[in-house]
């Protein structure tokens, strides 16, 4: 079964490559390309989907692939921390995480590399073909703007509240479970704590039990 997911994940990216629709638009930053995790998947029942790469992971020599975990700032370090204490899945066998928008976008006037609902419609191809061919059963969005490309796979109206008031509620979604997160930067923080971000995490984690 690995070897298959890891040949479907293969062909994933593949065609990922191949995509030139943001290019095409010039809503993509010059050079930038496709990023995917490290290695294949091995386990796809649960799908974290995240906003967009970031520069040092695009153009790093030594990344030019998505990272998480230790060392890599910290979103990535609470992230890990989470899938490790409160989910307390063993990460090396069930880490699968991909972003809504693939290619890192280009620089707006403020020096933001913003992801805006172009770059979602475009890219949303792509997150339907990784749904579709690795069947998930819960999939988790992490921020605003994740949740909202979840909803060009099969329209949603979660999109219509406010993240605080649905975080951590699951619902039926396009033959699955929906299971909207905060982000874990710093920053959302401030709006959702380290500790409630926990609980929520171990709910997520009773959750797959129940499945």
């Amino acid at each position: 079964m690995e070897k298959i997911i890891g040949m479907k994940y293969d062909d994933f990216k593949a065609a990922c490559q191949k995509c030139t629709i943001c290019y095409d638009a010039g809503i993509r930053y010059p050079n930038a390309f496709p990023l995917f995790m490290q290695k294949s998947p091995i386990n796809t029942d649960i799908l974290f989907i995240f906003e967009t790469p970031n520069w040092e992971d695009t153009f790093i020599d030594s990344r030019r692939y998505l990272t998480l975990g230790p060392g890599t700032g910290p979103t990535g370090e609470f992230f890990w921390e989470l899938f490790i204490k409160d989910l307390r899945l063993d990460i090396n066998k069930f880490l699968f995480f991909t972003n809504s928008v693939l290619c890192l976008p280009s620089i707006n006037n403020n020096r933001k590399y913003e992801v805006t609902s172009k770059h979602i419609n475009y890219c949303s191809k792509w997150l339907k073909y990784i749904i579709d061919t690795f069947q998930p059963k819960i999939v988790c969005s992490i921020g605003a703007k994740a949740l909202k490309a979840t909803a060009n796979i099969e329209e949603h109206n979660k999109c219509k509240n406010k993240l605080s008031d649905i975080v951590a509620e699951h619902f039926l979604w396009y033959g699955r479970i929906l299971y909207p997160l905060f982000h874990m930067g710093l920053q959302a923080r401030y709006w959702r704590s380290a500790e409630l971000q926990r609980s929520d995490w171990r709910k997520l984690r009773e959750l797959y039990n129940n499945i």
